[in-house]
């Protein structure tokens, strides 16, 4: 059962687009199989009332073509679902990267990566099993119907009942109880993946005051609740879900088939009892199916709302001979974030060889306007402009060789081996050891290339993040709070380095800050709301 958001993202549309004809094809396999398969037990009864071979070879020939086309059919459709699943984490992966930072900040990264693995997991029924549920569901059944009136007339229909009856339930009273206490449950769940989250996070600093207990004591107040929540839900729906099961299909249904038959001939009898299993059974796998296409529905939806949400665009400009220094220049920039607006009218022109402090109290906008100069947080209004070009005409290629930003926080998976000596690698990939251990000295990180990054500090990680400011050869710096995590001492030691290495290349630097002492090494200073 193929569901989809009425809204649907232009990316998703041209890759359900590419899919369309192997998924065709499919649902024809299928539907030419289910059929034959149908047919061949036709074959099968007339044989045994006739004892035609024909007929017994017609039996084993139908049989043998429902089998192979059935084979292609998931082939097919599986082939569809992984191309498809391919295409859509990659461009959800694309998208993810060129979104704003306070669009990005909407999503946490449990969600961000249940996007990337789960969501498109769920897609996989709806996509690669959607042949074989039509065929399952619609050809089947409706072809049963012909066979039972051919067989034994029109009052055949009354066969239906019990499957209707269960199916109304499915279809109805499951769906409207799973709106109902759906969402408390996945809140629940919400609850304990959190809580376990943040109790693996941050257990060594917890065991350190001994409140890991309380983490303990939440997780199984929460466990028991969905214990509760799971309980009540099985008395609800898979209590009637049994009942309807065992009373309202198989039992109920032969019980009519052989009421209406059985003063036939036993080749009738054995015929009409087959043809009416196309009804039991659909309705036996329809629970679990709506569970898979309610997830898989869910999931398309969270995708496709990701999909359609703004991103930031980027020109093809890559200027050949922009000089050895550069000038950002900023026009009455404005930025609003949900309805607030942070940064007003902002006029300031940064140029090379000099050092730019911008501070400001806490949710001013500060860390926002910095992102904006960085190219990942659009403006409001107003532009930025790199040697008279605004930025968003310029490739996205050219712009990130050109600017380097490192961000307050430095992530790094917690899980990672990676070592130092890989971490920098993936920026500089052509730099030897030695520039790499250069870099690490002037950060005042004296450590070995082979420690792993899960091992440092805050500050060990900020100094780490600090050195690519020596090793590279983007023009335009952006830090924030670069020393947030450092002593005086240090943080004046490698500020004092960083003043040497901008004079020397030309730099520009652009540092949020609040230490008076980095503030007054600057050759401007910015406080927001006075400029």
């Amino acid at each position: 059962m193929l569901i989809l958001p009425k809204n649907l993202s232009p990316k998703i549309k041209k890759d359900l687009k590419q899919q369309f004809f192997p998924l065709c094809l499919s649902i024809f396999l299928a539907t030419f199989a289910g059929i034959s398969s149908l047919y061949g037990f036709w074959k099968l009864l007339a044989f045994v009332d006739s004892q035609n071979t024909r007929h017994l070879l017609f039996c084993i020939l139908s049989w043998v073509t429902a089998g192979g086309g059935y084979a292609l059919s998931s082939y097919y459709a599986h082939t569809a679902e992984l191309n498809f699943a391919q295409k859509i984490r990659l461009n959800a992966a694309q998208h993810i990267a060129h979104l704003p930072s306070t669009t990005l900040a909407r999503y946490g990264n449990t969600e961000l990566k249940s996007l990337l693995t789960t969501d498109v997991y769920h897609i996989h029924y709806l996509i690669a099993h959607f042949p074989s549920e039509f065929v399952c569901f619609i050809i089947v059944p409706s072809t049963s119907v012909y066979f039972l009136i051919t067989l034994i007339g029109l009052k055949s229909l009354f066969i239906l009942t019990p499957a209707l009856i269960a199916s109304l339930y499915y279809l109805i009273v499951v769906p409207y109880t799973n709106a109902r206490d759906g969402e408390a449950r996945m809140q629940v769940i919400k609850n304990i993946i959190s809580i376990v989250d943040d109790y693996f996070k941050g257990i060594k600093v917890q065991r350190i005051y001994g409140s890991e207990k309380n983490f303990i004591e939440q997780y199984k107040k929460e466990s028991q609740k969905f214990t509760t929540e799971m309980l009540t839900w099985v008395k609800k729906v898979a209590t009637l879900s049994a009942i309807a099961t065992s009373l309202l299909q198989a039992v109920a249904t032969f019980t009519i088939t052989y009421l209406l038959t059985y003063k036939e001939d036993y080749i009738t009898i054995f015929g009409s009892l087959f043809f009416s299993l196309a009804f039991v059974i659909p309705v036996l796998r329809l629970g679990h199916g709506l569970d898979y296409v309610s997830l898989g529905k869910a999931a398309f939806s969270r995708l496709n709302d990701l999909l359609l949400e703004e991103t930031i665009s980027w020109g093809e400009k890559y200027p050949s001979n922009m000089p050895e220094g550069i000038i950002l220049s900023v026009k009455d920039a404005c930025i609003q974030v949900q309805n607030k607006t942070l940064i007003k009218n902002f006029n300031q022109t940064f140029v090379s060889g000099e050092i730019t402090t911008i501070s400001a109290p806490s949710g001013t906008g500060k860390t926002t306007l910095l992102k904006a100069l960085a190219g990942v947080q659009p403006l409001s209004s107003g532009c930025i402009k790199m040697n008279g070009i605004s930025i968003h005409q310029l490739s996205e290629d050219f712009f990130y060789s050109t600017v380097l930003h490192i961000p307050q926080n430095i992530q790094t998976t917690e899980t990672s081996t990676a070592t130092i000596e890989e971490y920098l690698r993936v920026f500089f990939p052509n730099f030897s050891n030695d520039n790499f251990t250069w870099a690490l000295n002037k950060a005042m990180l004296f450590c070995s290339l082979t420690t792993k990054l899960k091992s440092l500090s805050g500050g060990e990680l900020q100094r780490l993040a600090l050195s690519k400011v020596f090793l590279t050869k983007s023009k335009l710096i952006l830090l924030d709070e670069p020393t947030s995590n450092l002593d005086e001492e240090t943080a004046m030691a490698i500020m004092t380095e960083l003043c040497k290495d901008i004079q020397a290349t030309h730099k520009t630097l652009i540092i949020i800050s609040h230490s008076p002492s980095i503030i007054a090494m600057a050759d401007h200073q910015i406080t927001l709301g006075n400029t």
